[in-house]
């Protein structure tokens, strides 16, 4: 088999060996950096809270197209929370482990949102504007969105009302 075959099967031999390290820190204190999908964008909530790790158990229905693995984790505070939804679980300490302080880390998300940095400019956020309006008034409506924009070069200049149609 190539490497590059490999390296495609789900989960990952990486993956089985950080199940592994999870399962021998059972009632040990874990950090958590978890991700949080939204309508617009995949958010990140990382604190500096503990919770004590009560158990890993198998996900009866993984699906790596919608990011759930085949591991839940189940915590102190009543939370099961699949595999597919954490970015990264650390002992210790929750901001700057060391490698050996991390326990679970899934690279992409890690890179693609904590470490990546995030351009925002007009463009953008009229185009996740757009989407979430959209979404709201019912899909095809988003084509027909306008707002109502005030153009102004001064503070003594009120002329420039008008409505922009946001492409």
């Amino acid at each position: 088999m190539k490497n590059n075959q490999h390296q495609s099967i789900w989960p990952s031999e990486n993956y089985l060996h950080q199940i592994k390290k999870l399962k021998a820190l059972i009632g040990e204190d874990i950090f958590l950096v978890e991700l949080r999908p939204t309508y617009s964008n995949m958010a990140i909530r990382h604190t500096d809270k503990k919770y004590k790790l009560l158990a890993v158990i198998d996900f009866p229905a993984p699906d790596p197209a919608s990011g759930l693995y085949p591991h839940n984790i189940l915590l102190d505070d009543g939370r099961g929370i699949n595999l597919g939804r954490i970015a990264r679980i650390s002992t210790d300490t929750a901001f700057g482990p060391s490698k050996e302080q991390i326990v679970f880390e899934d690279n992409f998300y890690l890179n693609k949102l904590l470490s990546a940095q995030h351009r925002v400019s007009k463009k953008s956020i009229a185009a996740t504007s757009k989407k979430i309006l959209g979404e709201i008034l019912g899909g095809q409506a988003s084509s027909q969105i306008t707002i109502n924009s005030r153009y102004s070069h001064s503070m003594h200049n009120t002329k420039g009302m008008a409505d922009k149609k946001i492409i």
